[in-house]
């Protein structure tokens, strides 16, 4: 390997380096959804559906588990698990259609001025989830809890994470994320059961 060679492999770790630990030091902000009225946090929480819910298989790396957890923490159902983790079948089950659409982007300026100038991103969040009971053929519930926002990169994600409409840390585990599934599906609760009494 020739020295100009060595020059440009030791300045792209550097690179990357500066990137992860601006990123593991809490440099970035992603946008939460709008937070629920009075009147619609205590529907959600005064909601309890003593069902079981069986999460199909999702084609993206971790789908699957990251729903299950999320649709846990609604406190919503009885049971909330993969679906092949049932020795019956589920009083429901999931198809899932999405789970945000993240976008691809290496910032490079952010990096080469060590989170000065940063990026910004808009990228979507949330669920797109199909709700229906095993072997049925009655069309399912749609519960969907998407919304975009934008996400930075860089030093001014302190600043902006200030602000309750973003956050620092994983988006799915935040509260107000949690409350807005729950609100999506809340929001449906009479369909969902219609579809038990079909």
């Amino acid at each position: 390997m020739n020295l100009s060679c060595q020059r440009r492999t030791s300045m792209g770790r550097f690179l990357l380096f500066v990137l992860i630990a601006e990123l593991a030091g809490g440099c970035a902000s992603m946008a939460l959804p709008p937070r629920l009225s009075a009147t619609q946090q205590a529907l959600v929480r005064e909601t309890r559906l003593n069902l079981t819910v069986g999460v199909d298989e999702f084609g993206v790396v971790g789908g699957s588990d990251l729903v299950v957890e999320s649709l846990t923490k609604t406190h919503l159902f009885a049971r909330v698990d993969r679906r092949k983790n049932f020795s019956a079948p589920p009083d429901l089950v999931v198809h899932i259609e999405s789970v945000g659409d993240g976008t691809a982007t290496i910032p490079i300026w952010t990096g080469l001025t060590f989170g000065i100038i940063p990026t910004t991103v808009d990228e979507g969040w949330g669920y797109s989830l199909f709700f229906s009971r095993p072997g049925d053929n009655q069309p399912p519930v749609h519960i969907d809890s998407r919304y975009r926002g934008p996400t930075t990169l860089g030093w001014a994600a302190m600043v902006i994470n200030l602000s309750p409409t973003q956050t620092g840390g994983a988006v799915e585990e935040n509260p107000q994320f949690i409350d807005a599934l729950a609100w999506a599906i809340v929001s449906k609760k009479s369909e969902l059961q219609s579809l038990l009494s079909q």
